[in-house]
């Protein structure tokens, strides 16, 4: 990662280092970590124009939060952590967890961050497993598969649909207690806490962002809008495992909605040296008009370029060093499909957008999605849809047809199916 190692220069100088500077990073080994590091600095909600609650982290209380992780989760990968520090450890997180119950007043649901980092990849819980299951029933789809039902015919997404939303409702905090648990669960916060204590600085700046959270978010509407050179390129689904839930003939009209709301909502709060920026939305269609509403600034990099994107070969044209790529579509072996869409932009000094999205998602336990649940969240659904039973079923069927093209090649009837093979 560019952002790793350690630079010795305070928060001041970080920001000094390139504020005076509207500069691309060539991303090809020569930007320093000095200036990476403040170029996202000014990213995070504090500064980024976003409506945040902010608690400042002092370095021992950043430190404390490293050592719960570490002493929750020992790995070879990371230091070990004595009981004596962990102990230690605990006084610095109490008082965490006394300033934010302040902040919040004990009311409220609330979206918890660092500075930099969500904690998304939290593990998941029992209570987290409890609420992908209640998200199954209370969308009718906690009843087992019928009878006959091909494994390899399956929609998953309607499920993958309730898993992200149970574990978007797994991440709402609404105290103290419950967002140090959170960040403490959290590998990506731990790395990015831990980073921001490697840079050594005369004046620490980290601290945790709170968002009242939106009951009415639906994670397959969210967007990855990227800009290069205060220009807009790409829109691309986020939650690319799933089909988009816009149809291909409404995107062009959301992208350009979108693209609109970067320019004139999100740039123009921008400080000026920032010209690359990844940009997260959320975009409904409410009464024939397309909803906007932003979700977090990200810096733009190698890191936040995946999914439907490709950083090794999008990175010339999402930089503006190439055309964009022509409309396409893009299937692969197991029934899903990819596609590409070329906006016009609204004038002549505006590039036109490229507009990337799942067209579909493969059908059965192809479907990728699968693979990003893990092992409790997916034994909750096979265990309401008794998909063992289903494969069961399917296979002893399977074995019945294959029994009786042998039984028949042998009465001469037909061949044997193995001959045709």
């Amino acid at each position: 990662s560019p952002l790793c190692g350690l630079c010795g220069l305070s928060v001041e100088s970080w920001r000094l280092a390139v504020a005076d500077k509207q500069r691309q990073f060539e991303w090809d080994g020569s930007e320093t970590t000095a200036e990476v590091f403040s170029y996202a600095h000014q990213l995070g909600p504090r500064d980024a124009g976003i409506e945040a609650r902010v608690v400042p982290l002092s370095r021992e209380e950043c430190q404390a939060l490293v050592t719960m992780h570490r002493g929750r989760y020992p790995s070879v990968l990371l230091p070990e952590v004595s009981e004596t520090e962990i102990e230690e450890a605990k006084c610095f997180v109490d008082t965490i967890k006394k300033r934010v119950d302040e902040l919040l007043h004990g009311s409220g649901r609330w979206f918890v961050k660092t500075n930099r980092h969500s904690c998304k990849d939290a593990p998941p819980t029992e209570a987290d497993a409890a609420l992908f299951r209640l998200e199954l029933q209370n969308r009718q789809l906690a009843q087992p598969l019928p009878k006959g039902t091909n494994p390899d015919e399956i929609d998953f997404g309607p499920a993958f649909e309730a898993f992200l939303a149970a574990r978007l409702q797994g991440m709402v905090v609404t105290s103290g207690e419950s967002a140090v648990e959170l960040v403490v669960r959290s590998p990506r916060a731990h790395d990015d806490l831990q980073l921001q204590l490697e840079l050594e600085t005369d004046h620490f700046d980290c601290y945790l962002a709170f968002f009242p959270f939106d009951d009415c978010t639906s994670p397959l509407h969210e967007f990855r809008c990227f800009v290069t050179g205060r220009q807009v390129r790409c829109v691309a689904q986020y939650q690319y495992l799933h089909r988009c839930p816009i149809a291909d003939a409404d995107m062009p009209s959301a992208v350009v909605s979108i693209a609109d709301y970067v320019r004139l909502r999100v740039l123009p709060t921008l400080p000026d040296n920032i010209l690359d920026v990844a940009v997260d939305l959320r975009c409904l269609r409410v009464d024939e008009l397309w909803e906007i509403d932003l979700i977090e600034l990200n810096p733009l990099g190698p890191g936040c370029v995946w999914g439907v994107m490709d950083w090794k070969s999008d990175k010339d044209w999402l930089l503006g060093r190439a055309p964009p790529p022509q409309p396409e579509e893009v299937r692969d072996s197991v029934g899903g499909a990819l596609r590409s869409l070329l906006v016009p932009g609204p004038g002549p000094d505006c590039p036109p957008v490229v507009a990337r999205f799942t067209s579909q998602h493969p059908l059965g336990l192809t479907m990728g999605g699968l693979a990003h649940m893990g092992n409790e969240m997916l034994l909750v659904l096979f265990t309401a849809w008794d998909v063992e039973r289903v494969i069961r079923d399917h296979d002893a069927e399977t074995k019945l047809d294959r029994a009786a093209v042998q039984k028949k090649g042998a009465s001469g009837t037909t061949q044997d199916w193995c001959t045709l093979c």
